[in-house]
Formats: C-alpha cells, structure tokens, sequence
C-alpha cells in the first residue's frame, strides 16, 4: 500500500475511502488534512521541543484540530498560552468545539478521516441554510495560513506553489473549515444565560469567608467527662454491664491494650555447638569450646569497656556488646546489626531457635548489663537484655477503667447533641470573645480539665465556593473548606451567614464521620466592583463557549448518525484496509519502543 497522499502527488488518482454528503473523500483529501494537521512528523520537526511536548501531553495531536491552517499570529498565541502553562482555548476558543482527547482514535489517519468527514457534514448543513464564503475570505484564509506562511508570518508563495496539484481540492477544503466555524457562530449566537446564572458564579468566586469552628467529637467528649465519673456510679455500671466489659476485655480490637504479654528486646552474641548422634563425649566437648568461645567474648566486651577514647569517655556496655558481636558472634542472621533481636516473649525465647536457659536468663538479667554464658538448644549465648515491654493488665485489674470508658462514652454519646447546643448558644450570647474562651468557659461550667485541645478551635482562612474562574467544578470541590473538609451543607450555610447572624444554629458533618464543627463567621470580603464587572464578563464568556461547544459536539454526532442511517456517509473497504495497515504499523512502532 502506498502512504498516505502518495495517490495525490503522483497521479496516482484519488480513490474513495470515504463517501459522505454526495462527495469523496480519497488520497488528495487525506494529504490535505495531514499537511494542516498536529501530526507527528510536524511535532518532530518543531524547533521547539518544549512545546511539541507539550502539545503532545494536552492530547493537542488528539484534540486540536487542523492547527496548521490557522495563521500565524494565532498559532503564536498558542505558543504563548504554552509558555504560560494554559489551555490553548484561552488562546483560541476555536479548540473548544473539537472532538475531546479521550473520544478520539490514537491514529493519526482516523482522526483525519474523522475531523474530514465532520467538515463535509457541516458545511453541507451550512450551505443548506444559507452560509457562504465569499472568494476574498477564501484567498485571504490561505494567504494567512501558517502552512504558506514563512517565519515573519508572512505569505510565501514557494510554500503555496507545493500544492499546485491540489489547489482545488485545497480551496474546497479551506472553504469548508470557514463554513464549520460559520455554523460554530451561529451555534454560539443562540446560546442564552439568565443574568441570575451569571451573578450566581460571580458570587461564588468573588465572595470570600473566613470561619471559626469547633471541633467536636464523641471520643474527647468522652475523655472530658470520664474523671468527672464517680467510683460508685462506675461501680453500679460494671456490676450492671459486666458482660459487656468482658466482651471490650477480649474484643480483638483491643488487643494491642489487653492482649499483650511482656517482652524483651535483647542483643545476643551466639557461640554454635554441635552435637554429634550417638557420641555423647564429642557433644560435651563441642558445648565445652562454645562456652570457652563465651568467655572470651565477654572479656573482651569488660576489655572494651574498659578503654577511653580522647576525650576520657568510655563505651557503654551496649556499645562494647555490639562491637564484639559483630566480630565473634556465629548467628549469621544478626552478626552484621551487631546480635540485635526484636522483643521476644519467654514463650518465644524458650523455642526450638532458643532454648535452654534463655527464657529465664534474658528475663532475670540486669537491663543493659551482659549475661553470663547460656546454655542454649545448639550452643552459648551472650545477652544484654533491653526495657522491658509492660504486660497487658488482667480482667480483674482493668474491668473498672473499661467500666469507666464505656460509661462516659455513652453519657457523652447521649449528651453530643446537648453539648453542639450549648456551645452554638454560648457563641451567640458572645459574639465577639473568641471561640477558645468559649470552649474554656464552657469546660469550667462543666467540671471538665481546662485542656483547650481536646475541643479544638481553628480558621479556616479566605475561601470562596468556586474557584477564581467563577466555572463551576466537581460536586466535591465544590464542597471543600479549607482545614475543615468536605460538607456542601457547611459551605452553602457559612455563605448565608452574616455579621447579624454569625453563628450556624446546627454543627455540621464532613467525610470525617465522627466530627462535627459547631461554626461562625469570622469574617466576610467581596471583591470591588470593577472586578466584580471583569469576572462576570469572563464567567459568561466561560458559559457561553461550554454550552455552544456542548451544542456543536451534539449536532455533529447528531449528522454523523443520521448520514450513516441513510447511508449518506460510508466508509469503504479502501477505508478499512488503510486503518488496518495503520493499526499494523502502530502496534510495530509500540513494540520497537518497548525495552
């Protein structure tokens, strides 16, 4: 199979691959679209590198739609929204109305064929209705054309004379890109916002808020009232709920608090004996050099000890332990950290691994001091035993503390609604004291500790519901306030709040489930008047363009499914055979570049 546009440029003729709105569309046409399209050869051949990036990574080689044709006063605004890190639809709201990234084909030649097929469509509604392009507009489209022109943006005609051979199909073509954006005109045009619309995404960017809030939850409310309990009150609900301070006790939730059982962690130099089967003598006598081994090392550890470096200081005897053992003990799994073992419970220490006298050795000796040699299960060990981890109290001992917890957590589950009451009541009996004094004054009403981060006050700082675009965003972000999270009931309340009324008369849930933010308005800012004027204008254009470019999207599948239906557009075998081939070659190239 030739490539693409060979047909064309040597008279090969111009085969149909596609037949759509009483025409065709064959080599002459496709060399067309690729000589005005973001193609990769083109990104390849860009000066730029940074750009051709750049425009790869937006998906422009997917989106942006015959770039080439534009002059080149545009395309340098492109260039410049790049250098600014923008959409190029700031630059050029055309590229708002193309097929989005996502919905397009990853070939270059589909993506062709398809933006082909939606200028034949288009401009053939737009002939039917009426639109034209006169033969100055059409010369003075081509004269600007960056295609044609050279690096002072001006016509070249050596450039121009390259398409001689398809100079007809040149000007039908261009004619039908200008017919596409006379509909794209119209379709923007028709398009109508209720002033009531545009204040709403106005005041949504240029009202700011800064709020006071409390955070509440059952858990440190709970942690408030529980010395406040009386033992007998306490008394009278475990005797009444014992089942249930068991169930707590045993609960495997709970385990890290009650399942645990003491531990040591220890450092220990390892001396191996074998011992041999049937031959007791060669057994004790393999023992007897382990421990002879034993001895050594430990003197060699007081040696260490001993020593003093410049400046008069000695090594402690965990220094001098792990010095040694990195030279003499024979556990291969722990010589290199200097013999350190995680904690290990007595159970564990009197193990397969272990054995002998460890158990009792590492749990008897002195903290940070070196053991005398002990016999083990395969030979002697040194150990320097580590603080000991505290095991978990009995059921007896703890039963009154869990009684406690449970007994203030249901006081402060039954008193949540009262407490956020209380607290919203108190803010608006003192609008102008601080949150935190509240917090404490109210602390002191009811016997709690005077501990002001159990009940934490913070600002959430400006923010407004939308962002400074005034376009609206995602149901979440729309709900977001800062150091707070995520509640759209909060937002849409905190902006109904004024100096009059600062204080929310309910708290207020985020995705945190168990917070709950008692709230008032710290502060209220709007921007001035001729920004209010400015944003608004920028918010309807905003509007505008994403309501005509979601018309124009839905009218050009709307002729795109009718064509078919009536098999006024059909794409041939000619058409399948080169999207195959191009397949072929995609799936090559992905392989070549794989490592």
């Amino acid at each position: 199979m030739p490539c693409v546009g060979q047909g064309a440029q040597d008279g090969g003729g111009n085969q149909a691959f596609v037949k759509v709105a009483g025409e065709e569309i064959g080599y002459q046409e496709l060399t067309l679209g690729r000589e005005f399209a973001v193609t990769e050869d083109w990104l390849n051949q860009l000066q730029s590198k940074d750009f051709a990036s750049w425009l790869i990574q937006i998906g422009a080689g997917r989106s942006v739609r015959f770039l080439r044709l534009d002059s080149q006063a545009k395309l340098t605004a492109v260039l410049n929204s790049f250098g600014a890190m923008k959409s190029p639809v700031e630059a050029d709201p055309l590229q708002l109305f193309n097929a989005p990234p996502d919905a397009r084909s990853p070939l270059e030649e589909e993506r062709i064929f398809e933006d082909l097929i939606e200028g034949f469509l288009v401009a053939d509604l737009a002939l039917s209705i009426g639109l034209d392009v006169s033969s100055d507009e059409l010369a003075e489209r081509i004269m600007g054309a960056y295609r044609f022109s050279n690096n002072e943006g001006k016509f070249e005609k050596a450039r121009y004379d390259t398409f001689s051979n398809l100079e007809a199909g040149l000007e039908s073509f261009v004619r039908r890109e200008i017919l596409r954006e006379r509909v794209i005109e119209l379709v923007r045009s028709m398009v109508a916002l209720d002033p009531a619309e545009v204040r709403f995404y106005a005041d949504g960017a240029g009202i700011k808020v800064n709020l006071e809030v409390i955070e509440l939850r059952v858990s440190t409310l709970a942690n408030a009232i529980a010395p406040t309990l009386s033992d007998e009150s306490v008394a009278a609900y475990l005797a009444s709920n014992e089942e249930a301070v068991k169930a707590f006790y045993d609960a495997a939730e709970n385990a890290n608090r009650f399942g645990q059982v003491e531990k040591v962690p220890f450092g220990g130099i390892f001396f191996k004996a074998t011992a041999v089967e049937g031959d007791e003598a060669a057994t004790a006598k393999s023992f007897d050099d382990a421990l002879a081994r034993a001895d050594e090392a430990r003197k060699a550890i007081k040696t260490i000890r001993k020593t003093k470096d410049e400046e008069g200081n000695k090594p402690s005897w965990d220094e001098a332990f792990k010095t040694v053992a990195k030279e003499k003990s024979e556990d291969e799994a722990t010589k290199e950290s200097g013999g350190v073992f995680s904690a290990k419970t007595a159970e564990e220490l009197g193990a397969d691994a272990f054995g002998g006298d460890m158990a009792s050795a590492v749990f008897s000796t002195k903290i940070g001091r070196v053991s005398k040699p002990i016999k083990g299960s395969a030979g002697y060990w040194l150990v320097i035993p580590g603080e000991h981890t505290k095991p978990s109290p009995t059921f007896e001992a703890a039963k009154g503390g869990i009684a406690r917890e449970l007994l203030s957590g249901d006081k402060a589950t039954e008193s949540f609604d009262a407490t956020s009451k209380e607290l919203i009541d108190a803010a608006n009996a003192a609008p102008t004291t601080s949150l935190t004094e509240i917090v404490v004054a109210w602390r002191a009403t009811k016997g709690f500790a005077a501990d002001t981060s159990a009940f934490p006050v913070r600002e959430t700082g400006d923010f407004a519901r939308l962002p400074e675009t005034g376009v609206a965003v995602t149901p979440d972000e729309l709900g977001k306030v800062p150091k707070v999270g995520t509640s759209r009931e909060l937002v849409e309340a905190a902006f109904a709040l004024t100096s009059e009324k600062p204080v929310a008369s309910r708290p207020f849930q985020t995705q945190d489930a168990d917070a709950r933010f008692v709230v008032r308005l710290k502060s209220r800012t709007e921007i001035p008047a001729e920004e209010r004027t400015a944003l608004e204008s920028s918010i309807r254009e905003r509007i505008e363009l994403m309501r005509a470019s979601q018309s124009y999207r839905s009218l050009v599948k709307t002729l795109v499914r009718t064509a078919e239906k009536d098999q006024t557009l059909v794409r041939t075998g000619a058409y399948r055979a080169l999207i195959s081939q191009a397949v072929e070659n995609l799936e090559s190239k992905q392989k070549r570049a794989t490592p």
